[in-house]
């Protein structure tokens, strides 16, 4: 469950554009969530994505 705190940080953000953005662009569920995987990945040592 997302906690609202969660959704006002950059790695929410990051994570939800980036696969919004690949849905809208036709790309299928699996790999637009490759894509967002690696968006995550760049936040993985920030305080905020960290808990994940």
């Amino acid at each position: 469950m997302v906690r609202y705190d969660d959704i006002h940080s950059q790695c929410f953000k990051d994570t939800v554009f980036v696969y919004r953005e690949n849905r809208k662009g036709g790309q299928l569920h699996v790999p637009a969530f490759v894509v967002e995987l690696e968006a995550y990945n760049k936040h993985k040592d920030e305080a905020d994505c960290a808990s994940r």
